[in-house]
């Protein structure tokens, strides 16, 4: 039994610190010396991810929390997979890829559940807010991505703007929405969730890409 479990991702929010990672540093030991593999756990998270989104979907009060319940245990899960594979010495491009995607799968299913059930339960055109807000997700991927490949090439650089980037990125690309949508829910207001993470996935992306345009500026002029 391996007893040193791994420090958690940089990307980790509160709620995987408080939460998600107590139980995933219990859980992920037990796993290592077993046929399980990183990417079994990442599919399955997967699988948990899309069937919570699934029954978040099909409409009901305690529906929605069970869903909710579901998708905080794929969470749990997605922290599992690379406590593995570092556990077992399995890291990989293509397992940090697969775990990127799933996280991505993760993030639109439930936000297209959640765009179904705000519509059901009387907000207009509630998918293609939900739309809207998937849009806004991609293009947060796309931007958060460009940051973080560039993110060891500007710290030695060690501008404020640079530091700036790297905070905005770590506090907003993190799973702490998933406790906004969940007091959304037991209020019975989703609407409220899809409205706010719709204007501000746009505002982040924009801003993000903003700064690194302003950083390649900055750079070409120097």
């Amino acid at each position: 039994m391996v007893s040193t479990v791994p420090a958690g991702h940089v990307r980790d929010g509160r709620l995987d610190r408080w939460l998600n990672r107590r139980i995933s540093r219990q859980l992920s030991p037990r796993l290592v010396g077993t046929w399980v593999r990183p990417h079994h756990v990442t599919l399955v998270a997967i699988g948990l991810a899309v069937g919570g989104a699934a029954l978040v979907a099909v409409g009901g009060y305690w529906t929605c929390l069970l869903g909710l319940a579901v998708v905080q245990l794929s969470s749990v899960l997605d922290c599992c997979d690379g406590e593995l594979a570092r556990l077992t010495s399995r890291e990989s491009r293509s397992g940090e890829w697969l775990d990127d995607t799933a996280d991505t799968i993760g993030h639109l299913a439930l936000f297209a559940a959640v765009g179904v059930a705000a519509e059901r339960d009387g907000l207009a055109h509630g998918v293609m807010l939900a739309v809207v807000l998937g849009l806004g997700t991609l293009c947060s991927f796309a931007c958060v991505t460009w940051a973080e490949r560039t993110s060891a090439r500007r710290a030695l650089d060690g501008r404020r703007l640079d530091r700036r980037i790297d905070a905005l990125v770590l506090a907003l690309s993190t799973r702490d929405y998933h406790a906004v949508v969940l007091v959304c829910a037991v209020a019975g207001r989703l609407d409220w969730f899809l409205w706010g993470a719709a204007i501000g996935s746009h505002v982040f992306w924009v801003t993000v890409l903003v700064l690194m345009r302003r950083v390649g500026k900055g750079r070409v002029r120097s």
